[in-house]
């Protein structure tokens, strides 16, 4: 009998483990519209990018706010804002509660349609030439050195990633392309969209914008740029 049990008990587990493990990522039917990091203290996101023309732009959040509620949920993490998002649907208004200023401002967003996930395997690969190649790493240094400058060129940098994407393939303008460096101190992930350039270094994340490229890299930063876009 208590063997039975056993089995039976051992069964139970594994179908409730399957299930945990087996739990199918949230698909969100709806675009918001943002780019974030975590607050340290865990207050909420902090808005590094926002989409342009997208719902939360057009609804007048703005780079450097702190998310604090979105849909009457707590979005102190990046999956708890697809959690907030989850159950929407494209025309919905939720409202939103965020920080800036070290004031909380309350703000209605319209929540957009999120486009359909275009599945890796069925993207044409087309091929890099030997010529394309050299551009690209090419084009690649010229947005490192520029954004190791004081003050990076916003345009050029916006210009280059147009470039890089034009020549891997993608569409000027459109999209996004990720590049990334590694030295001694570990990887530098950059992220050039058509309105930004994203950086990542040790889990920190800034973003060179207009407006904030004079102070958004730190000397330190730049100057393993600078080493790693030399010839």
């Amino acid at each position: 009998m208590s063997h039975r049990i056993t089995i039976l008990f051992s069964t139970l587990l594994l179908l409730l483990l399957s299930v945990v493990w087996g739990a199918a990522p949230v698909t969100l039917r709806v675009t918001f519209g943002v780019v974030g990091v975590e607050d340290p203290e865990g207050r909420g996101l902090i808005v590094t990018r926002l989409v342009r023309l997208s719902p939360a732009e057009k609804a007048g959040v703005r780079p450097t706010d702190m998310l604090l509620n979105v849909a009457g949920k707590p979005v102190p993490t990046r999956p708890a804002l697809v959690d907030a998002l989850a159950d929407k649907n494209p025309g919905d208004e939720v409202p939103v509660i965020l920080l800036r200023d070290g004031r909380e401002k309350r703000l209605t967003v319209t929540l957009g349609e999120r486009a359909p996930d275009v599945p890796a395997s069925s993207r044409p690969v087309p091929p890099i030439s030997t010529e394309h190649m050299a551009f690209i790493v090419e084009c690649q240094k010229r947005l490192a050195r520029t954004l190791s400058g004081e003050k990076p060129d916003t345009g050029l940098l916006l210009e280059l990633g147009a470039q890089i994407r034009t020549a891997t393939g993608g569409l000027a303008g459109a999209g996004s392309t990720t590049l990334r460096y590694t030295d001694a101190q570990g990887m530098i992930t950059l992220t050039v969209t058509p309105a930004a350039v994203d950086v990542e270094a040790g889990g920190i994340h800034y973003s060179v914008t207009d407006g904030q490229e004079a102070s958004a890299l730190p000397a330190e930063l730049r100057a393993r740029l600078y080493r790693l876009s030399q010839p």
